[in-house]
């Protein structure tokens, strides 16, 4: 993750863009839709309907494996491409995510052609494209696939396509500033920061340490903590 965020900042021109619909596109063979199975009523108006049994035909979002077979079917079909294109987005696309570069405006419009290409050859398609090159940007807009956002979230951050500037995003302190502080409040605050680069780790180390000395104390989830703990 580290590695595509520094690439992505390695050139003149950024450029993102998602795929559509990307865990949907990839069916299941029929002999591994029974360990998807869920429950599903079978009147939605009647609370006590019967439960039926579905099958997903496609990978779920959000079963722990779905990411890599996801991951694996795009390189599958980047690696029987030739172009240089392909392999910068063999290296480049995180999960459902394309972070990319180049450093004149031919190459990002060639770019942008290339890819939409081989991807649609796949079944796939590229959508939310953003740069920080306009002619990049107007070019996807007239194709219906301009991410018209002021602000893109990369790979947890945000990004400000027309400052080019990348940001850390928001930290939510409402959990910290309560008057009662209790080792649920402690352990919300920290839940809600994400930082997979660990640019926050000077912040979230210490209050990690904090909630390892707090289930020391073997204190209820709504306790007040002491007052060293509140603190600190």
């Amino acid at each position: 993750m580290v590695e595509i965020l520094i690439r992505f900042r390695a050139h003149m021109i950024a450029i993102t863009a998602d795929i559509e619909k990307a865990y949907h596109q990839v069916q299941l063979h029929e002999e591994d839709r029974d360990f998807v199975r869920f429950f599903w009523i079978k009147n939605v108006k009647d609370a006590e309907s019967d439960m039926e049994v579905y099958r997903f035909k496609v990978i779920p979002f959000g079963a722990n494996s779905s990411s890599f077979i996801l991951l694996s079917v795009i390189k599958n079909h980047l690696s029987c491409e030739t172009s240089e294109v392909a392999k910068d987005m063999d290296v480049n696309i995180y999960v459902d995510n394309l972070l990319a570069g180049c450093n004149t405006t031919e190459e990002a419009l060639t770019y942008y052609k290339e890819a939409n290409f081989i991807f649609q050859k796949s079944g796939l398609k590229l959508k939310s494209w953003s740069s920080n090159n306009q002619h990049l940007n107007s070019c996807s807009a007239s194709d219906g696939v301009n991410d018209g956002s002021a602000q893109n979230k990369i790979l947890g951050l945000q990004w400000s396509r027309a400052r080019d500037v990348i940001a850390l995003p928001e930290l939510k302190t409402s959990s910290f500033s309560l008057t009662v502080i209790t080792k649920r409040n402690v352990l919300r605050g920290i839940s809600t920061v994400y930082d997979p680069l660990g640019f926050l780790s000077p912040l979230t180390i210490p209050a990690k340490i904090l909630i390892q000395d707090v289930w020391k104390l073997k204190l209820q989830w709504d306790d007040p903590l002491p007052i060293d703990l509140q603190d600190r």
